[in-house]
């Protein structure tokens, strides 16, 4: 009996002992598997990354060339390389078909039509728009416009400024490099505020309220784009600024509609004042626009 028994016990152990073998060989061949296919898909990415490492480097070879439509040679680039076809497109743009090749050989492209290129060997431009500047004030509990005071008052949920330059102040034959929207605040506090300057996108005039962007037309509080382009926080005295690059290159290249912006204040239960255009000379909105000679 107790031999039996030792036989019984010891055939137990050896099944539990091939079952364990068994479940460590699959989840080694499960582990490698993944291993392989993590691999594959590295090298997918970096053949991607490489290729779109081509677009750029075509694009700033060119344009610190002064303009030229020249290819890019294989270049190496880590383990891997990249190389990039160039035609010409119109007169102001490129067509770039770009290679990038990982180090196990795995190949990827990317093109890239209608590059916009702009002439590094020219002398950049800083212009603060000035002529033609509207901004106001559009306020829940109230039905007049507000296009003449020396300020621009923000109130959660209730009150937004509206700010507009026009685009015809850049010229036509230029590439916007940089765009930042200075505010003075009229006024401080030791909590930061944070404001969203949005893209509006029905047009008004100096005669828009919270209820109307101009006669004979209908909002609330301003029709414009939920995301914000750009938002900082406003605390103590001073002036803050806003990247707005993405929306001024929008309306110069005729890509967005220019309707002006819109200021908001982010979170509930704050209020801010800024100088308006009415405001003393030092103290107005200024639109600072950095360009640079297009191709």
């Amino acid at each position: 009996m107790i031999r039996r028994q030792s036989g019984a016990l010891l055939l137990m152990v050896a099944l539990l002992l091939a079952i364990i073998a068994a479940l460590s060989f699959g989840l080694n061949r499960a582990a490698g598997m993944d291993a392989v296919a993590v691999k594959n898909d590295y090298d997918v990415r970096a053949a991607r990354y490489l290729a779109e490492a081509g677009v750029a480097a075509a694009r700033w070879s060119n344009q610190v060339k002064g303009c030229t439509s020249a290819s890019i040679l294989p270049t190496a680039f880590g383990t891997g390389n990249f190389e990039a076809s160039v035609t010409k497109s119109g007169s102001k743009r490129l067509n770039i078909f770009a290679t990038g090749t990982a180090g196990n050989g795995v190949v990827r492209t990317v093109t890239r039509n209608g590059v916009d290129i702009v002439d590094f060997n020219a002398k950049t431009s800083s212009s603060d728009l000035g002529a033609a500047a509207l901004d106001t004030t559009i306020d829940a509990g109230s039905a007049s416009p507000d296009s003449a005071a020396a300020s621009l008052s923000l109130a959660s949920g209730t009150a937004h400024a509206l700010l507009y330059w026009p685009a015809s102040e850049i010229g036509s034959d230029t590439r916007v490099l940089s765009a930042t929207l200075i505010l003075t605040q009229n006024g401080s506090s030791a909590v930061a505020r944070p404001v969203g300057v949005h893209r509006v996108t029905t047009q008004w005039d100096a005669n828009a309220t919270w209820f109307m962007p101009r006669f004979y037309a209908w909002w609330t509080g301003g029709n414009y784009a939920a995301t914000a382009a750009a938002t900082t926080g406003v605390a103590g005295a001073g002036s803050y600024s806003w990247d707005v690059t993405s929306l001024v290159d929008g309306w110069v290249t005729g890509r967005l509609a220019n309707y002006g912006m819109l200021l908001r204040l982010v979170n509930p239960g704050q209020a801010v004042v800024f100088y308006s255009h009415d405001a003393s000379e030092s103290r107005r909105p200024i639109l600072r626009v950095v360009t640079a000679k297009a191709c």
